[in-house]
């Protein structure tokens, strides 16, 4: 049996018992093909059928081509975790309402991102009013004074989208790590 000297200088045996034996025992079991197929029909399925189900609309609306799709992804995710967090987490109220509210305020510019509110929130923070183009897609406004008006509020959008881009990029770089519980 090896002897060591613990941090007061007396002698100190390592003993291997029976029921650490045991506990590698079961570890090792765990991790046997019959449990691993035991737990993917028990769990793994289960819970990737409850995914198709809460990611549904998502995954009806999804298409590759373009990035909007895997934002409303990421939404519907930190809204899962926002609400499991609020009615289950085991954390303090105060610092997993704050983790809540994190999540929600970033879930709220996604959608806004998605909605397409970029110009009424330039709008009203310029107090302008975009004048829409009745001539087509692709043709120029035809007043000039218009054609200036919606090129600050263009930029003035461009400008606050930015914005809001950093703000959901700072929280998200900031408090992710702790979205858990």
């Amino acid at each position: 049996m090896p002897q060591f000297k613990n941090m007061f200088g007396g002698d100190m045996k390592i003993v291997i018992t029976d029921t650490f034996v045991k506990s590698l025992k079961r570890l090792a079991w765990r991790q046997s093909l019959p449990i691993i197929i035991l737990d993917t029909i028990r769990y793994n399925i289960p819970t990737f059928f409850k995914n198709i189900y809460r990611f549904r609309k998502e995954l009806y609306d999804f298409h590759r081509w373009d990035y909007r799709f895997n934002l409303n992804l990421f939404k519907k995710s930190l809204e899962i975790t926002a609400y499991s967090i609020e009615k289950h987490g085991q954390e303090i109220d105060e610092h997993r309402l704050k983790k809540v509210a994190d999540i929600k305020i970033v879930c709220q510019i996604l959608q806004d991102f998605d909605d397409g509110k970029r110009l009424s929130y330039a709008e009203k923070e310029l107090g302008l009013t975009y004048t829409e183009n009745n001539g087509g897609l692709f043709e120029p406004v035809k007043d000039k004074e218009a054609a200036k008006i919606n090129y600050k509020i263009s930029k003035k959008a461009n400008e606050l989208e930015q914005e809001r881009w950093k703000k959901v990029w700072q929280i998200i770089s900031d408090e992710m790590q702790g979205w858990w519980d």
